[in-house]
């Protein structure tokens, strides 16, 4: 398969779209992209503020502005960890996210009160398969291929020759 095919076959798969079954109702999605995963970090960083915020009010003395505007600061620049971040994806918080995410892509007035509550502890793990299951894509080979993918090279990636 040579390389514009295999491209634009992936490009295929990575837009298709599929309907999904929650909760007795039937709505449409489509995969999640790297903005969606860029858009969760910030969702992460984001839920950290909050909750450093919130406990700023259970003190029983206040916090000085200076400390407060440095630790946010920290926050929201801070490098979020691979661990973290999966963490986070494989919780309630994250199937929601992900899940709103790919059927807001179908029906942008889909609000999260209607499509976070579908998500519950008894059919979480259900919907996580069901969102990573889709959000793998995969490209069919064709037997007759006969690129350098059996030399373990991708045939996407393309030939930069060695400096000497």
């Amino acid at each position: 398969m040579d390389k514009k095919k295999r491209t634009e076959e992936l490009s295929k798969v990575l837009n298709s779209r599929r309907t999904f079954n929650i909760g007795g109702r039937e709505f449409e999605a489509q995969r999640n992209d790297l903005q969606d995963l860029a858009d969760f970090e910030e969702h992460i960083r984001s839920q950290h503020a909050m909750s450093f915020l919130e406990s700023i009010d259970k003190l029983p003395i206040p916090l000085d502005s200076t400390v407060i505007s440095k630790t946010l600061s920290g926050i929201y620049s801070s490098v979020l960890t691979a661990e973290e971040k999966m963490n986070v994806a494989r919780s309630i918080v994250g199937a929601r996210f992900f899940l709103m995410r790919m059927l807001q892509k179908c029906d942008p007035t889909l609000t999260a009160e209607e499509v976070c509550p579908l998500v519950t502890l008894e059919n979480l793990q259900q919907v996580m398969n069901e969102i990573d299951e889709f959000n793998i894509p995969t490209v069919q080979k064709d037997d007759d291929d006969n690129s350098d993918e059996e030399n373990g090279e991708d045939p996407l990636d393309e030939k930069v020759p060695e400096k000497q």
